[in-house]
Parts: C-alpha cells; structure tokens; sequence
C-alpha cells in the first residue's frame, strides 16, 4: 500500500492553533521532566519498591507497550504512576498481577533475618 502525502499552506486558524499547542507542549516539558526525574529517583530506592520500579521500567525490553501492560495487569495509568512517583504503595494483589506478567518470582525473607536475630 502506498502513502499518498499532500502539502497544504495552513489557514491562519490553523497556525494560530498550531502555535498555541507548541506553547503549550513547551509549558508542560518543565513538569513532564521533573515527573521522570522522581521516576527514576524512585526507581533507584534499595526496596522492594524500588526493584518492582525498576522491572516495571524495563517492560519494552519485555516486548509489551505501556497500554498492554496496564490491561493485562488491570492497572489504570493513574494508579501506576502514582507507585512509579513513590507517591503511593501498591495493594498486594497489583503486586501480584504485575510479577505474574512481567514473570517474576517474589519471595519472602525470613523475618528473623530482618530483626537481627
């Protein structure tokens, strides 16, 4: 199949709404890179957290998009990105679904290692 491509002078409308959206975009960028800024800071914690971050962080390399993640995991964006930012935990069971699709294998230390005994 061939694409056909087709250049037009943009009406002045469309250049006002065109510049409008670059402003915009440019706006936003400061927000967007502090976000991923306190992503990857999040990421780098030594927890448990901090490892489900970074494995989550790893998912293209796993061949999955963001949105098949989230609908095999049955997450929202909103309720991931919250975990990625460190701005809330997640429930045991999303815990769950995420190591199932990312195939990982959670196990529980001993809790009297934890304690120093």
């Amino acid at each position: 199949m061939e694409i056909k491509r087709t250049m037009r002078t943009l009406t002045p409308e469309e250049s006002a709404r065109m510049k409008e959206l670059a402003e915009k975009v440019e706006a936003e960028r400061p927000l967007i890179d502090e976000k991923f800024r306190r992503m990857e800071l999040a990421a780098e914690e030594a927890t448990f957290s901090g490892q489900l971050r970074r494995a989550i962080h790893g998912i293209h390399q796993r061949g999955l998009s963001l949105p098949e993640f989230l609908a095999q995991t049955g997450m929202t964006w909103e309720a991931l990105e919250r975990f990625l930012l460190a701005e809330s935990p997640l429930p045991s069971d999303a815990i769950e679904r995420i190591a199932e699709v990312l195939n990982l294998e959670l196990q529980v230390a001993d809790a009297t290692e934890n304690r120093g005994d």
